[in-house]
């Protein structure tokens, strides 16, 4: 019986050469052939795990009756044929890379560094990557290591990049008075974004929140929830006949008008606030007449005229309310609530 060592595929495949027909076949990594045999002219398979019968059968031949791939057998063909093909592990089986270069220095296998997941290590030994001065060996440092852009700071001392020092530099240091609101938002540690702090309790004072000092100013701010606060006093006037372009004497600060009258009396307008200042006026009649309050009348100049529902005259009666709130777009005082 002559053996022929072949691979298929895959496959480790061992046929008979005499006879024919297949005496062992098996995935061609999980074998490999035996040193000691090689180097006296055997062939001697054995597995991963070290074991040289398959099924009872032991293959161990001499070179003299085998063939590797139809080519009578020898230490280098078979040497050839285990590095291209087998899974390369030496006798024992513990490792699959035991034994790869022999102790004499040789490697029989071809074994590269691929083989054994070092494929993207440089082919250079230290004494070539090292200029090394053997009396000193305190002259290696990190550039004839070949390290050169590796420096010896502390990773609090480390520089940030240019292209974030760049970002940084685009910031504002600090925030500064936002004129709209009238805040200084602060500087300091507990104060950033705190703004000016609120006093009174809370109630939107006149004092507190009338920056420049103007009356009507005073009717221009809103607390957080949207309420509209209006500051000012209370004013009682006799009307003494019709009245054009209402405004007497304390009108400009006070937030509540209390009207009298001895007879009905037409009113026609009242002083328009200065631009931007959003006013609203609300009053009462505590007489028993009725103010006869009349719709764009020409009475008053047109900037104080009021516009009133379905454009008509509309008269508030003895005990009755009244609200008028200044519209800039119209240029009018429209009524907040139903009058008469």
């Amino acid at each position: 019986m002559a053996f022929n060592f072949t691979i298929v595929g895959a496959s480790l495949v061992v046929t008979d050469t005499v006879v024919g027909g297949v005496i062992f076949e098996a995935p061609k990594k999980d074998f490999y052939f035996k040193n000691d045999g090689l180097l006296n002219d055997k062939i001697e398979l054995y597995d991963i795990n070290g074991r040289n019968e398959f099924e009872g059968t032991s293959i161990i031949r001499d070179f003299s009756d085998s063939e590797i791939e139809g080519v009578a057998a020898t230490e280098a063909n078979a040497r050839a044929f285990q590095r291209d093909n087998l899974g390369k592990v030496e006798a024992g089986g513990a490792s699959n890379h035991s034994g790869l270069v022999l102790d004499d220095g040789t490697n029989p296998h071809g074994t590269t560094k691929s083989d054994i997941g070092l494929s993207n290590v440089p082919n250079t030994d230290f004494t070539s990557a090292v200029s090394l001065n053997t009396d000193k060996v305190s002259d290696i440092n990190h550039v004839n290591v070949q390290l050169p852009n590796v420096d010896n700071t502390s990773d609090s001392n480390k520089p940030i990049s240019t292209a974030t020092q760049t970002a940084l530099d685009g910031k504002k240091d600090d925030f500064s008075e936002n004129t709209a609101f009238n805040k200084n938002f602060g500087t300091t540690a507990g104060t950033v974004l705190e703004g000016n702090t609120f006093v009174g309790g809370g109630d939107m004072l006149k004092s507190t929140y009338d920056p420049t000092g103007v009356d009507a100013d005073a009717f221009n701010y809103e607390n957080a929830i949207g309420i509209t606060q209006i500051t000012g006093t209370e004013l009682t006037e006799t009307l003494t006949g019709n009245t054009h372009n209402f405004n007497p004497t304390g009108f400009g600060a006070c937030n509540y008008l209390r009207l009298d009258m001895s007879s009905d009396r037409e009113l026609t307008g009242f002083i328009a606030p200065p631009a931007g200042v959003d006013r609203i006026i609300r009053g009462v009649n505590i007489s028993d007449k009725k103010i006869k309050f009349q719709n764009n009348d020409s009475g008053s100049t047109a900037a104080n005229r009021l516009l009133l529902k379905e454009y008509a005259n509309k008269d508030c009666k003895k005990g009755e309310a009244f609200a008028f709130k200044y519209d800039h777009i119209s240029n009018r005082w429209r009524p907040l609530v139903r009058i008469g």
